[in-house]
């Protein structure tokens, strides 16, 4: 990996995307595997994810036994002749500076397939920007002693990414998607008047849907004249639990200014924080996207609320009433979006489009199906928009 390329005389940034497999297979090429430990199938052939606390038991110089915990995490041993010649033995000039090494050693390939003969399949979100190659080796003492050979055992920890260094990661993503789920969002019978009678919102390798208020200008007037004065505005979506059956639901989804690729104003103004240490999804609890459960401990609906985004509309007429981008987040906090490899048309209609998606969204490995704003739509169930008012006297 390398975070820049050069064209024309001109450094650019590079990009990865989650569809590029076939371009890291041929740089792997037929390359024998680094973790060939024979004795430790557990780390190749058999590896599997734990939720266990790794175990590590140590003896001081008396013989006495240390036990420490570290959270759950991939320990694997690689091929040492491997990082001896590639590392230890490598030109000084390639170890210079981080940007010169990246270009030098530009990383590791982690390829997960599913075992002969494992019944389901796991998912484990691993947090590479903690991941590190520890060397260990011998090397002569500094100490100066009658015995040329005394060698004294030293580490060289290499991190995958650090605050100072232009190291990263990409995520490359083959998903089976189901035949519903597929033919659903590659329909070419979009109405972009009436809309769809489901949303369908995927991370991963995903889908996103698009919220455009429609015939809204003329609603937004008669509040005007009306001089009503918002105290609460919703959109409440509704999860198709027929469909969602036995499936992991998301546990939060996220709604932004699809046209300008920035959140709603609503997101800024809510500086709650989660009520759990490290919780990456509970913070900006009022703005919402929190999923709502029913009696059965199921999905029920998504509440978001857009207060501050109305009462600007209604505020400015000449406020564009911008497309509305909804998908599953990993991380509320993480706003930001990146680019999409091609672009994707709305509504079968190449005037109109959208070309980034929330970085978070893409950390999320999870969907759901929601209820569109179609009238064919039983009302109780129908995406609406709900707005709370106080009249004047």
């Amino acid at each position: 990996m390398r975070s820049s390329y050069v064209d024309n005389g001109s450094e650019l940034p590079q990009f990865y995307y989650t569809a590029q497999n076939s371009i890291f297979e041929q740089a792997v090429g037929g390359k024998p595997r680094l973790n060939n430990d024979v004795s430790k199938p557990a780390q190749n052939d058999q590896f599997f994810f734990s939720a266990e606390e790794y175990k590590l038991v140590t003896k001081d110089d008396a013989g006495k036994e240390t036990t420490t915990y570290t959270a759950p995490e991939m320990r694997l041993n690689l091929d040492t002749a491997f990082f001896q010649d590639k590392i230890l033995k490598a030109p000084a000039s390639k170890l210079a500076a981080a940007d010169v090494f990246q270009e030098y050693f530009r990383g590791l390939y982690f390829k997960v397939e599913k075992a002969d003969g494992s019944p389901a399949t796991n998912m484990a979100l691993m947090d590479f920007s903690k991941g590190k190659i520890t060397i260990t080796y011998k090397a002569k003492t500094a100490i100066t002693t009658d015995d040329e050979n005394t060698t004294e055992e030293k580490t060289l920890v290499i991190n995958f990414v650090t605050p100072t260094s232009s190291g990263g990661t990409a995520n490359l993503l083959q998903d089976a998607k189901s035949t519903a789920y597929a033919d659903a969002i590659n329909s070419s019978n979009v109405n972009k008047i009436e809309g769809d009678e489901r949303l369908y919102i995927k991370g991963g390798q995903g889908s996103a849907a698009v919220i455009r208020l429609t015939d809204f200008a003329s609603k937004l007037d008669d509040i005007r004249a009306k001089n009503w004065k918002v105290n609460e505005a919703n959109l409440v979506f509704n999860i198709d639990s027929d469909k969602m059956t036995g499936a992991d639901e998301p546990r939060r989804i996220y709604l932004y200014d699809l046209t300008n690729n920035v959140p709603v104003v609503d997101y800024f103004s809510d500086q709650t924080s989660s009520l759990t240490t490290g919780d990456t999804k509970g913070a900006k609890y009022i703005f919402g996207g929190l999923i709502n459960l029913g009696d059965n401990k199921r999905g029920k609906t998504y509440k978001i609320r857009i207060t501050n985004h109305i009462r600007n509309l209604i505020k400015d007429k000449t406020a564009k009433n911008v497309d509305l981008g909804l998908v599953v987040t990993e991380s509320i906090g993480i706003s930001t979006s990146n680019f999409l490899e091609k672009r994707i048309v709305l509504f079968n209609d190449p005037i109109e489009y959208f070309s980034q998606v929330p970085k978070a969204s893409v950390m999320n490995p999870l969907g759901t199906i929601l209820y569109g704003g179609k009238s064919s739509v039983p009302d109780d169930k129908r995406l609406r928009l709900e707005v709370y008012y106080t009249k004047p006297n």
